[in-house]
This record gives C-alpha cells, structure tokens and sequence, in this order.
C-alpha cells in the first residue's frame, strides 16, 4: 500500500488517543517515546502491506486502524496488553443515521476475526452496539492467554 492521505489522516486522529491511555498507565515520556517508534513502525506496515483495492473497499479505514493498533502494541516495551474505552462510536451513529442499526453488532462481531488473523487476543464485555455505555477493547498477545491457559488461569498480564 501508499502511505497517503488516509494513513496519515488516521495517525493524526488516532494516535494522540493512544499517546493519553498509555501516559494514565505509564508516564508522558514513555507515551512519547512509544508513539516515535509506533509512527515509524506504521508507515512500514503500510508501505509493506499489500493493497486492498483502495477507496473502493469499504473497509480500508478499518484496515488502517488495524495498522495502527498494530504499530503501537509492537512499540510498547514490555507491554503485552493494552486496552481501549469509547463512549461514543462513529459506526454506531452511521448505522443508527440509516436505521440499519443491528449491522453495528456484526460489525463489532467482526473485530474479533480481524485482531484473530493480526495474532492479538481482543477481549470486550461491552458495546455501545449492545446497549452498553461504553465500548471496552482489552489487546493481549496470544502467547500470553495460551500460557496462563495451560495453568489453569484465564486473564490478563500487563507489563511482565
């Protein structure tokens, strides 16, 4: 793919976001320090990731916050989760703006297949699609879940 327009637009809307999650949970300068190497990191998933047909695949936006998400958790040191709140979702408001509503549960059904094929663990217990006041995102790396699996625990490490 080209690193344009729509790629450099999502790294500016996104990426102060994850910039603010990772200061709450670490410090400024550390969320800095992980967005550098996450920026860098982006544009080379981008430029090394095949086309998708452009414009004319409606998930192409989809595609490239999956970029992003991407860049961040593999510029995280010793980070091997992180996790994401939304209170409200651009996606719950188009389809509730074309009263096709229950296509917003399917597209959130999606965005488990979606971290599945990137190797990332997405847990969530709410959705706004289902009612919910927010939309929680828990990202681990598989190796984790499989490991505490086969202690007998399920759950979440951050920061071992």
């Amino acid at each position: 793919m080209k690193y344009n327009v729509y790629s450099a637009s999502m790294w500016m809307l996104i990426s102060s976001g994850f910039r603010r999650e990772i200061a709450k949970n670490f410090d400024k300068n550390y969320a800095i320090s992980v967005m550098h190497r996450a920026k860098r990191e982006y544009r080379e998933i981008i430029l090394r990731t095949e086309g998708i047909g452009g414009m004319q695949n409606p998930l192409l936006m989809v595609f490239i916050l999956s970029a992003l998400v991407v860049a961040v958790y593999k510029s995280a040191d010793n980070v091997n989760s992180c996790g994401l709140t939304y209170t409200e979702c651009g996606i719950c408001k188009l389809f509730k703006q074309e009263n096709c509503y229950g296509l917003a549960k399917q597209m959130c059904k999606f965005e488990f297949t979606q971290t599945e094929m990137m190797g990332i663990n997405l847990n969530r217990t709410k959705t706004l699609a289902n009612g919910d006041e927010v939309c929680d995102f828990w990202f681990s790396k598989k190796w984790i879940i499989i490991r505490m699996e086969s202690v007998g625990r399920r759950g979440f490490i951050n920061n071992i």
